[in-house]
């Protein structure tokens, strides 16, 4: 009995001899009826029994068969059992079943995990279908067609997170390569966002183990996975260390890789981290890119390198001389001058894309360096020695002007000045030459039959002696003008050796100016000297008084020399990898002081949101303090208009006593009186009371004025302050004084009229009203009784409690007051908003 035969339901095919003719349930049949009495035996023949059952769909026969088996054969019995009742589409029985299985056999518990997933799967329940194919995984991942099945049901849900932990689990136990592929499509679709770079470390230290072609893609699509994401520098940081430790130096071409690696240069020095975030990672990166850099790009990378050794020193570095070795080799080997041009062209396109400024004059340097069709001539010498009568004689220009800046001579066909320097370029009155510390350059440009015929530009440096090095790269030729009564010549030979020392390519001539009576022993005496210093030195002589266009045409040849084809080419492609440097030099220090003023930014605005936070708890506490005053004025002028009202009616109203007379209708007298004290009510409220309420809301309106004056003015020396370190009208706080229109409006339509109805005064049936109702009634026909009614009428008025009468009077009176004070607070809100706002 196997694992095989129990898992395909075969077990039967053990009792069955090779040549049995019978049927297989005849067979098991009468084995059982044979071994009736071998106890041990019958569960193995009702389990054999079972499977023939199943196979022939009779799944509630082979449940029977399978319910009573007790022996070892048990849990495959009730693994079969939960397979009859998966196939009844009986899903709970079944799953009762499998999940009460023991055993130690692996094949039967992968097998009743597979079964629960193809269950939950039936059922919806994906959940737990995900829990059991993993469980199973987890178990035995040999298990035929588990990590398949996973993948598929992954991949089936877009349940990508799971599939991308299966891949990579998979690669890194199985090391193969098909799986290393999954993670690479997984990678490539941009299933990677929820994981972080530590997670496929295994994976690629495997894969580079195995194939760099594989490890390459795999690397790029993860380095693109990262680029947009918040582990990008988690990532460059861990791949840079572990790309130095096994990848780096293969001598496989890193295309791909080499191009991630320049453009996460510029990610770096675009300002998304910080200097002191990158500048550990920076070195490394630059070694990696400089490794898998392809020759054509090779250079570019030690640019980089020498760029930021520039502003980030580093003395002890392999790094910086490595570099420095690719660009002298840049110089022996053969180098394309339009690939070094296209290389200027990108970063420019990068920098002026990104609104960083580009330097003017390397533009303009870099389109000199261009321009094959022009040799440039660096004349070298004193003006007091030669030099003037040199140019004199050659472009009819005594001297040229180098205190401030080097000089470059060009042929035009009008007389014009370019200024250049890092920030500018902009042109100079050929009449106004004004020394200026920023301009760098100085493009002459004059009409010269000999420039234009020769091809010429020449260059005259402000000063040889200190570094000038962007003139002696723009030059393709360097030439010494030495006078030939000057015998002094250690200055010459001190900035000759520098030049062949660090320029060794360039071509360097002595040219002899002959004085206009010198002698021919002088000249030859002086050509000596020369070559007696610098042996194999190439030495002319120069007439600048005596020359014919023969004498012109010899000097041009002299100047050119063998400087010309695809050498010529190649020098000019070198030397534009120097302003290539200098242009990443520019980006470095412009990415420094960019951070150094992000870094002064951000302290200034800390500062200022400090300030502002106080000036803005400050105008919460001016609004509180004015909203507060605002109320406590209104409310004290509602109260005395409250106060006056309620003082002064009972007092109106018990002088209505006088309209009581010993011939008033005493049957009627109290409708009569309740009409004159109504009549009396309504005089007062609108002959004084309503004028006073509005001299006194006015009073209130005034008062209010003054304080929002006041506010205003405060309001307006807070923002004027904050503008002064603005240094620009950046905030305003203009109040919005409507409101106070508002109020006006509002007051004058409150006490202009007020309705109120009639009072009830003495119609409201009061014990002592319905006594002298019904004595007026009785007695009031009898004359002798007239006056002892009258002077009870007056009795009562005089001594009756009108409060209750003048409270509810007020009340009505008031009611539109204290509707307008509970809206004073969002008015005053609104007189702190902007007009308009």
């Amino acid at each position: 009995m196997t694992d095989e035969q129990l898992l395909k339901k075969s077990y039967y095919k053990s009792f069955i001899e090779p040549n049995e003719k019978r049927q297989p349930i005849q067979v098991l049949g009468d084995t059982y009826l044979k071994e009736q009495n071998n106890l041990s035996e019958l569960p193995n023949i009702r389990f054999a029994q079972g499977e023939l059952y199943f196979e022939a769909k009779d799944y509630e026969a082979a449940i029977f068969k399978w319910g009573n088996i007790n022996n070892e054969l048990e849990p495959w019995a009730k693994k079969n059992m939960a397979d009859a009742y998966f196939e009844l589409e009986l899903y709970s029985d079944a799953e009762s079943i499998y999940t009460s299985i023991v055993s130690d056999s692996m094949t039967l518990n992968s097998e009743v995990l597979i079964q629960l997933f193809s269950l939950y799967i039936q059922e919806g329940k994906i959940e737990q279908a995900v829990q059991r194919i993993k469980q199973a995984v987890v178990l035995n991942p040999d298990y035929p067609t588990v990590t398949q099945l996973a993948k598929l049901f992954f991949e089936e849900q877009k349940d990508w997170e799971n599939a991308l932990e299966l891949a990579v689990n998979e690669t890194v136990r199985t090391e193969d390569m098909y799986w290393a592929d999954i993670v690479i499509r997984y990678v490539e679709n941009g299933y990677v966002k929820t994981v972080t770079p530590a997670y496929f470390s295994q994976v690629l230290l495997i894969v580079v183990s195995h194939d760099l072609d594989r490890f390459e893609k795999l690397a790029a699509a993860l380095w693109k996975g990262f680029r947009q994401g918040e582990y990008y520098f988690d990532w460059l940081c861990q791949f840079n260390n572990m790309f130095e430790a096994t990848g780096a130096s293969s001598g496989k071409a890193w295309q791909e890789l080499s191009a991630l690696y320049q453009e996460t240069y510029f990610d770096l020095l675009e300002g998304k981290f910080l200097l002191n975030e990158i500048s550990d990672i920076m070195p490394g990166l630059l070694a990696n890119w400089l490794k898998t850099a392809d020759h054509g790009h090779q250079s570019f990378a030690a640019a980089a390198i020498l760029a930021w050794n520039d502003l980030f020193p580093n003395e002890e570095s392999e790094l910086t001389s490595d570099a420095e070795k690719v660009i002298a080799r840049s110089g022996a080997n053969a180098i394309n001058l339009e690939v070094s041009l296209n290389l200027f062209d990108s970063i420019v396109n990068w920098t002026e894309a990104q609104d960083i400024s580009v330097s003017p004059k390397l533009k303009w340097l870099v389109e000199r360096l261009a321009d094959q069709q022009t040799h440039y001539v660096l004349v070298a010498g004193n003006q007091n020695k030669g030099t003037s009568d040199f140019f004199k004689a050659l472009i009819g220009d005594e001297q040229v002007d180098t205190n401030s800046a080097n000089v470059l001579l060009t042929d035009n066909e009008a007389n014009e000045i370019l200024e250049l320097s890092d920030s500018e370029i902009y042109h100079a009155p050929i009449t106004n030459l004004d020394d200026n510390t920023e301009t760098n350059w100085r493009e002459l440009k004059i009409p010269s039959v000999f420039l234009r015929e020769a091809g010429f530009a020449f260059i005259s440096p402000a000063d040889l002696k200190k570094r000038n090095a962007e003139s002696l790269y723009l030059a393709d030729t360097v030439v010494f003008l030495i006078n030939e009564n000057d015998i002094y010549m250690e200055k010459e030979r001190h900035i000759f050796m520098q030049i062949e020392q660090n320029h060794p390519k360039l071509a360097v001539r002595f040219l002899i100016i002959k004085s206009e009576h010198g002698q021919r022993n002088q000249t030859e005496n002086q050509a000596a000297l020369i070559n007696s210093f610098f042996p194999e030195a190439k030495v002319a002589t120069f007439s600048p008084h005596d020359t014919s266009w023969s004498d012109l045409q010899q000097l041009a040849d002299f100047l050119v020399g063998d400087i010309h084809g695809e050498a010529h080419e190649e020098e000019r492609a070198a030397k534009a990898l120097f302003f290539v440097q200098k242009l990443l030099n520019q980006l470095v220090e412009k990415r420094v002081e960019k951070e150094n003023n992000l870094g002064h930014s951000v302290n200034w605005n800390q500062q200022m949101v400090g300030k502002l936070t106080g000036a803005i708890n400050q105008l919460h506490d001016v609004k509180s303090e004015s909203i507060s005053l605002v109320k406590q004025l209104f409310k004290k002028e509602k109260e005395e208009i409250r106060s006056e009202v309620v003082t002064t009616i009972p007092i109106l109203l018990r002088e209505t006593s006088a309209f009581v007379k010993e011939d008033s209708d005493f049957g009627k007298i109290h409708v009569e009186l309740n009409g004159e004290m109504n009549k009396k009510i309504e005089e007062y409220i609108v002959q004084t009371a309503l004028p006073k309420f509005h001299d006194s809301l006015r009073n209130w309106i005034g008062e209010s004025a003054a304080e929002f004056n006041s506010v205003q003015t405060f309001l307006k020396d807070l923002a004027g302050g904050f503008n002064v370190m603005f240094e620009e009208e950046r905030v305003k706080c203009e109040c919005d004084f409507k409101v106070l229109d508002d109020w006006r409006r509002d007051v004058d339509r409150m006490t202009r009229v007020v309705q109120l109805d009639k009072v009830n005064i003495l119609l409201r049936m009061t014990p002592a009203q319905v006594l002298l109702k019904s004595a007026g009634k009785v007695l009031g026909v009898l004359p002798k009784n007239k006056k002892m009614l009258c002077t009870k009428y007056k009795t009562f008025i005089e001594n009756e409690e009108y409060t209750e009468i003048a409270e509810s009077i007020a009340d009505k009176l008031l009611m539109q007051i204290e509707l307008f004070e509970k809206g004073l607070e969002r008015d005053i809100e609104m007189f702190f908003n902007i007009p308009g706002g």
